[in-house]
């Protein structure tokens, strides 16, 4: 909802608000009797997301000669609210019911939280264009959170951009070549608060103790807080460049920019004595520079028509300091107590960590001769690793190393549009160059027992002493440790046929012999082809979701599916 109010003829006043609520339900039953065994278990739970937000702005705008003036100052305020409640119980008498009454269980427990957060804002943004062709604009806003420590909830975020149409300039035109050239310049900062509410504080939880025949309740604190946690900020220069040629046939934008991002939101260590080992703060910094390139082409504009799209995009990520501390290993991953991706100063984020797998132990090795791990036995078919200290031992703070990159070098794409009397054909390629994938499938598909599903690439070629394989390790009884190595990672390059689409539009004989003013046909294809050397269901994978340095990693994710489309359109 939203009022304006035009205060004069150059200037506005507008007043919205806006209420935004969720809610969802999930409900869990697990049977005795299923895969997992054990007790049964049932769980009822709601969760609900009130958002309300206001927005006050006043704008004035005005044209006088060649001067083009226009201006936003405005207040804006929201606040977001967050609650959720859980039933739960287990050891049902009678499990017919299942969640439907979960006062049948024992052990029936009510869980429920609420939490809540503001958001002010101050902003205003200043436009001014000189002759048509020299463009400017400054903008500035000054935004407060509660997720923030009482010391630093504030933060100022400025951003000023400059374009110069050059195309306009006499001797540009006396050229007569661009239809347009335009050159622009960019500067500003961004804040980050992608952080949990309370997150600054010390909240406080509370701790059941049995002691014999009674409970003793009380309440401890989660975490340490942290007065002085403040916004993440990203600075970033962008210089780009628009040109035009052959009545606009050909387009062409070009970008290069480089990002500065410093006081990262990030978990550091505390002394002990604290009574805690790590708080939430303000540590590292990080550059990201990169160039971005597109070219639009009408490469056929009569009867037959024929346009082209293509895109090209790198990025160069590092980090050039992560604060108190000289790297920061993720947590372990799946099936291994290792973490498997670090963050160093000079390298990338994203950045695979683990041992240089060397090769399979053969019967005619030396045994004696092959670094291994304290207390390992190495036998024929085993894999072995890189010594990298020279020391005759594999060991996990001096043999580690960088084995993976999760950040491609370049991604593209192009698309092509065709049409002729009614027919049109579309297709869009796009492809990833330069990533690499840990395959956490690896861990289960090329498990050594024999008592597990493996896939057939590993059966097919394990080692055995007639088939001296230097890739897969033998089958054993007892499987060895698994370690995160280079044998897990792959290369995630692809080029994919996103969609393609074959249509037709009936003729206007055919729509009014159907007495309709529209009709189309078609059939489109999503993801219909792969060119790819991984050995997994799809490349394009993110097990650990949208984690900002947890990617790259695969454990069955589900594939993009491939779709077969057809429809018809007819408007009346």
């Amino acid at each position: 909802m939203s009022v304006t109010l035009q205060v004069s003829e150059n200037l506005m006043a507008k007043v919205s608000l806006g209420v935004d609520f969720s809610t969802s339900r999930e409900d869990q039953f697990t049977p005795s009797l299923s895969r997992s065994g054990g007790d049964a278990f049932g769980s009822s739970g709601t969760n609900s997301n009130l958002t309300r937000l206001n927005e006050n702005t006043l704008s004035y705008s005005n044209k006088f000669g060649i001067h083009d003036l226009d201006a936003v100052i405005g207040y804006t305020a929201q606040k977001s609210e967050l609650s959720r409640m859980t039933t739960n119980a287990i050891r049902f008498d009678n499990e017919m019911l299942g969640y439907y009454d979960l006062s049948l269980g024992e052990g029936v427990s009510l869980n429920s939280n609420q939490s809540e957060y503001t958001f002010l804002s101050f902003l205003g943004r200043v436009n001014y264009i000189l002759m048509d062709k020299y463009l400017f604009t400054i903008t500035a806003r000054r935004d407060g959170s509660s997720k923030f420590g009482a010391n630093e909830k504030w933060g100022f975020f400025p951003s000023g951009s400059l374009a110069w149409r050059i195309s306009d300039e006499n001797f540009i035109q006396a050229l007569h070549f661009f239809d347009d050239f335009k050159l622009r310049i960019g500067y500003g900062v961004v804040g980050n608060e992608s952080i949990g509410p309370y997150t600054s504080l010390s909240p406080l939880i509370n701790n059941v103790t049995s002691f014999s025949e009674s409970l003793a309740f009380g309440y401890e604190p989660f975490f340490l807080s942290n007065a002085d946690l403040k916004w993440e900020s990203t600075s970033q220069l962008n210089i780009g460049l628009d040109l035009s040629f052959f009545d606009a046939r050909v387009n062409i934008t070009s970008d290069v920019y480089s990002k500065r991002t410093t006081d990262l939101l990030l978990t550091t260590l505390v002394p002990f004595y604290t009574g805690f080992g790590s708080v939430l703060g303000n540590l590292g910094d990080l550059k990201n520079e990169g160039f971005e390139f597109s070219v639009t082409s009408n490469n056929f504009i009569k009867k037959f028509k024929w346009n082209t799209s293509f895109n090209f995009s790198t990025n160069k990520n590092t980090i050039l300091s992560l604060g108190d501390r000289d790297s920061i290993p993720n947590s372990a991953g799946p099936f291994t107590n290792e973490s498997w991706a670090i963050l160093v100063e000079g390298q990338e984020v994203g950045t695979f960590y683990g041992y240089e797998f060397e090769g399979i132990v053969q019967l005619d090795d030396n045994l004696d001769a092959i670094p291994k791990f304290v207390g390992e036995t190495l036998q024929p078919g085993n894999r072995y690793y890189r010594d990298l200290n020279n020391d005759g031992i594999i060991s996990a703070d001096k043999d580690r190393t960088f084995i993976g990159r999760a950040q491609p070098q370049f991604t593209v794409g192009l698309d092509n549009n065709f049409s002729y009397e009614g027919w049109s054909l579309s297709l869009f390629f796009q492809g990833v160059v330069g990533n690499d994938i840990m395959n956490f499938n690896k861990f289960l598909t090329e498990r050594q027992t024999p008592n597990n599903n493996i896939s057939l690439e590993y059966y097919a070629n394990r080692w055995t002493p007639t088939n001296p394989s230097n890739i897969y390790p033998k089958v054993t009884t007892t499987a060895p440790s698994q370690h995160v190595s280079s044998a897990q990672v792959e290369s995630g390059s692809y080029l994919r046929l996103r969609s393609v689409s074959l249509g037709y539009d009936f003729p206007t004989i055919i729509l009014e012999s159907l007495k309709i003013s529209s009709g189309r046909i078609y059939i489109t294809g999503k993801n219909l082809w792969t060119l790819t050397n991984y050995s997994g269901y799809d490349p394009e994978v993110s097990h650990f979701g949208q984690s900002a340095t947890d990617f790259g990693a695969d454990l069955g994710g589900y594939p993009n599916s491939k779709m077969l489309l057809v429809g018809l359109n007819l408007g009346f």
